[in-house]
C-alpha cells in the first residue's frame, strides 16, 4: 500500500456482528484499517482505493446498473454529526437495515462517532415484528432507522408498536412514505423523522423536508431537479471519472450533487420529492412524474405504484397499481384529487389491484418489475391481476 492508496476489505454483510461492524467502521474512519466494501461480483477486482476513501457502497440500483460510490471518512462523519445534532444528542442505535447500503452503515457510524452502543437484528434472518420486539425489550435503543415497509409491518402488532414508542426517534427513508402511515405512528406516540438523501450524500441529509446543518438545497426552476451541497458529498464513482464529473458539479465555487430527483418547495417551506426525473411519463406530450401521482393517491388508496406503459394513442399511458381491494369511491376520490392537483394528463387510465408491489432490497419501488407485472394486463384489460378500473 502506497501513501496515496489504501487496501480494501470485502466483507459479507450477513456475517458481521454489531461489534465487528463497529470495529471495522472505526478503523476505516480513522485510517488505521482498510476501506470497506460489501462483497459481490462487482467488486471482485477492487483491491485498493484512494487513501481518503473509507467506504465503497453500491447505489440502490432501482433505476439502472448500480455504481460504486467512494465515501470519505470526513463526509461520513459530517453526515453522522449533523444527524446527531438534529435528533438532540447521542444515544444507542438499533441496526435493522442491511450493511449493503448507506442507511445501514450510517447507523453504525452514528454510534461509533459518539461512543454509543450498537445493537442489531440478526442479519441472516428475515425482518419480523417478533424479533424486533424481543431485541428492543432486551436492549432498548434511543434511535433506529427503518424503511416504510418495516414501519408498516411493526405497526400491525401491538407489542412491536409499543416497542417503537420506546425510542426517542425513528428515522424513515429509502422510499416515499404514506402520510397515513406516519400519522398512525404519531398517534401511537412514535416520533417519526422522514429522511431524504442517497448514497452520494452519505445517506439522509434532508430531515422532515429541511436540510440538516451544513447541507444546502436548491431546486432547479426549469426542470424541478433537486441539487444538494455540503460536507457530506461523496468523492465520486469508482473508476468512472465521466459519470463523476456529470453528477458532482462545481457552481460558484461550491460543489453540488446533481440528483436524479424532481421536487418542489411547498408552502410549508419544506422539500417535497415528486419522483425520479428518469421515470417521467410522457403521455400525449405532457410530462407526468409518477412520484407526484403516488403522493396524491396514497391518502385515498394506500400503498400504490405508478408506471408508464406503451399506448398507441397517447405514447404512454399512466397506470396505477394498488395493494388490496380499495372501494370504488376511494378510487374515484383519488383520481379526482390527481386531476385537481396535477392536471388531467396525470390521472391514471387504469388502476390494477395486486397482492404485493415489487421493491428493491432497500424497500424502494422497483419500477422495472412493476411495469413488467402490469404490462400484460394493460394490453388486455379484461384479463386482469384483480379488479381493473379504467379512469377517464
Amino acid at each position: 500500500m502506497t501513501s496515496t492508496n489504501r487496501q480494501v476489505l470485502r466483507f459479507d454483510p450477513a456475517t458481521l456482528s454489531a461489534a465487528d461492524a463497529c470495529a471495522l467502521a472505526e478503523k476505516a474512519l480513522t485510517g488505521t484499517g482498510p476501506a470497506l466494501v460489501p462483497d459481490g461480483p462487482a467488486v471482485s477486482s477492487v483491491h485498493s482505493v484512494t487513501s481518503t476513501v473509507a467506504l465503497l457502497l453500491p447505489t440502490s440500483g432501482s433505476t439502472g446498473t448500480p455504481k460504486l460510490v467512494e465515501l470519505s471518512a470526513g463526509a461520513l462523519l459530517a453526515s453522522a454529526t449533523a444527524t446527531t445534532s438534529y435528533l438532540g444528542g447521542a444515544g444507542d442505535w438499533l441496526l435493522a437495515l442491511p450493511l449493503t447500503h448507506i442507511a445501514g452503515w450510517q447507523v453504525v457510524i452514528r454510534a461509533v462517532s459518539t461512543g454509543a452502543s450498537l445493537h442489531m437484528l440478526p442479519a441472516d434472518r428475515p425482518f419480523t415484528a417478533d424479533a424486533f420486539t424481543e431485541t428492543v425489550r432486551r436492549r432498548p435503543p434511543r434511535y433506529l432507522s427503518l424503511v416504510p415497509t418495516q414501519l408498516k409491518r411493526l405497526l400491525q402488532q401491538r407489542d412491536s408498536t409499543a416497542a417503537l414508542a420506546q425510542c426517542d426517534a425513528v428515522l424513515i427513508g429509502g422510499a416515499a412514505v404514506d402520510s397515513r402511515l406516519t400519522q398512525r405512528a404519531q398517534r401511537a406516540g412514535i416520533r417519526v423523522v422522514r429522511t431524504y438523501g442517497m448514497t452520494e450524500t452519505c445517506g439522509g441529509c434532508v430531515y422532515d423536508g429541511v436540510p440538516l446543518p451544513g447541507t444546502h438545497l436548491s431546486v432547479e426552476q426549469a426542470t424541478s431537479r433537486v441539487w444538494l451541497s455540503g460536507p457530506m458529498l461523496a468523492r465520486g464513482y469508482l473508476g468512472d471519472p465521466e459519470r463523476t464529473a456529470a453528477t458532482f458539479v462545481t457552481r460558484d465555487g461550491q460543489r453540488w450533487v446533481r440528483t436524479g430527483d424532481a421536487g418542489h418547495i411547498g408552502p410549508d417551506g419544506a422539500l417535497h420529492i415528486d419522483g425520479r426525473l428518469d421515470n417521467v411519463i410522457v403521455t400525449g406530450a405532457e410530462k407526468v412524474h409518477p412520484g407526484a401521482v403516488e403522493r396524491v393517491l396514497r391518502p385515498h388508496l394506500g400503498h400504490v405504484a405508478v408506471v408508464g406503459l406503451p399506448d398507441e394513442q397517447w405514447g404512454q399511458r399512466v397506470v396505477a397499481l394498488v395493494t388490496g381491494r380499495p372501494r370504488q369511491s376511494d378510487i374515484e376520490d383519488g383520481t379526482a384529487a390527481v386531476r385537481a392537483q396535477l392536471g388531467p394528463a396525470a390521472v391514471p387510465k387504469q388502476v390494477l389491484m395486486v397482492d404485493e408491489l415489487p421493491v428493491t432490497a432497500l424497500g424502494k419501488p422497483d419500477r422495472v418489475a412493476t411495469a413488467r407485472m402490469a404490462a400484460p394486463h394493460t394490453r388486455n384489460p379484461k384479463k386482469d391481476l384483480g379488479a381493473s378500473v379504467a379512469c377517464r
